[in-house]
């Protein structure tokens, strides 16, 4: 399944349509994700792709919006429909606009995206695309980053949030309304450089703050040092595995009310019980995606970790 939000994005970035009016795009479906099956959503990408290079040729004024409409997703300019999608689509992860924003350089939603267009006429060099916004639990400012959507993220991109361009309104706000709540602490160490990127962004826009290590040994290292509220780890490290870790936390009183999760492709039933054993409260399967970590995250609200949950 793929968020079909971040697919337009993706079209819109990779045939630089972004200006002069799709820069930034309204979610007015009053849900964070909408999925649809890998096979379908290919097999309408030429015809997708077409549509909007029309609409961006013909100069069309208005941004971006998708609303649900007879209970399909619709692509919309103004008030003239680009695309609109079969009703087999999933809606996912159900959100309510916030009107005012805190703790941040602009008070609107309105406000920002003012900010957003005058950045994007600008020339992308890196440091045009870095602010830096108060969280009202944190003593120093959080640097927000914004990047390209299709760009692949590396070690150079150091911040506490990435804002993705083109803008999606949902995603913005989500990010936004974090800098005034309290930040979950997430540990997460994995050995492969792009994925432990990769997730770490994705957990960072979710609005939680990241540590993370690139080995086993490491990761048990700062465990023992520090307390985090998630924790979450490849199986397949080097020097240690991420199963073998939590078996030696379970000494350890500090992490002991962690939420705690092993990031793995197996699916062998045996492994899996393994994992759990050893001191996991659940087993994330591999690809990992916005919509899982939004998942476990969300696990920390409940009093009491079920032992055999899957995400």
């Amino acid at each position: 399944m793929l968020n079909i939000f971040d697919v337009i994005r993706n079209i819109i970035a990779e045939h630089k349509i972004i200006l002069p009016n799709f820069f930034y795009i309204k979610n007015l479906t009053g849900y964070h994700q909408c999925l649809l099956d890998t096979q379908k959503l290919e097999k309408l990408l030429p015809e997708l792709s077409e549509s909007l290079l029309q609409i961006h040729k013909k100069n069309a004024a208005g941004c971006l919006h998708f609303i649900i409409e007879n209970d399909c997703l619709t692509l919309q300019v103004s008030s003239e429909t680009i695309y609109s999608f079969s009703n087999d689509c999933e809606f996912v992860s159900p959100y309510v606009p916030t009107e005012f924003l805190e703790n941040c350089e602009v008070e609107t939603v309105d406000e920002l995206v003012v900010k957003l267009e005058s950045y994007s006429n600008q020339t992308h060099e890196e440091k045009k695309w870095e602010w830096q916004w108060f969280n009202c639990s944190a003593d120093k400012p959080n640097i927000v980053k914004v990047i390209p959507v299709n760009a692949k993220l590396h070690a150079d991109f150091r911040a506490d949030y990435y804002i993705f361009y083109p803008f999606l309104d949902s995603e913005i706000e989500t990010i936004l309304s974090s800098l005034a709540t309290p930040k979950l602490n997430v540990f997460l160490a994995d050995d492969s450089v792009v994925s432990l990127l990769t997730t770490k962004a994705m957990i960072e826009n979710l609005g939680a703050h990241v540590t993370t290590a690139a080995d086993g040994k490491q990761a048990l290292d700062m465990c023992r040092k520090s307390e985090f509220d998630v924790i979450i780890l490849d199986e397949k490290m080097p020097k240690m595995f991420g199963s073998d870790v939590l078996l030696e936390l379970k000494s350890n009183l500090l992490n002991r009310n962690s939420l705690k999760a092993i990031l793995s492709g197996v699916t062998n039933k045996e492994e899996v019980e393994s994992f759990i054993l050893k001191g996991a409260n659940v087993h994330l399967d591999k690809p990992v995606t916005k919509l899982k970590l939004e998942k476990l995250l969300a696990m920390t609200q409940q009093a009491k970790f079920s032992a055999t949950q899957h995400i």
